[in-house]
């Protein structure tokens, strides 16, 4: 915030990789201005990020950015072995 305010960064970003609880409570709880959330055919199953994550993010008017989408490479190429 700090950073922000002296003008050194633009914008605030939160992202966590694994529970989406984490990312809930920042959006809902920290001043930030954009989210990271992983957007891939696990999410939609996983369920949290593209639901009520993505949801909350719209409502305070974040900029949100998708991220894991090709999953490590295991929705393009099929592992062998």
């Amino acid at each position: 915030m700090e950073a922000k305010d002296a003008g050194l960064v633009s914008f605030i970003c939160r992202h966590s990789h694994h529970n989406p609880k984490v990312r809930f409570h920042a959006i809902t709880s920290w001043p930030v201005d954009t989210v990271l959330i992983p957007v891939n055919p696990a999410e939609s199953v996983l369920g949290g990020f593209l639901d009520w994550v993505l949801n909350a993010a719209k409502d305070r008017g974040l900029a949100v950015i998708g991220m894991k989408v090709l999953g490590a490479s295991n929705y393009i190429f099929r592992r062998t072995g």
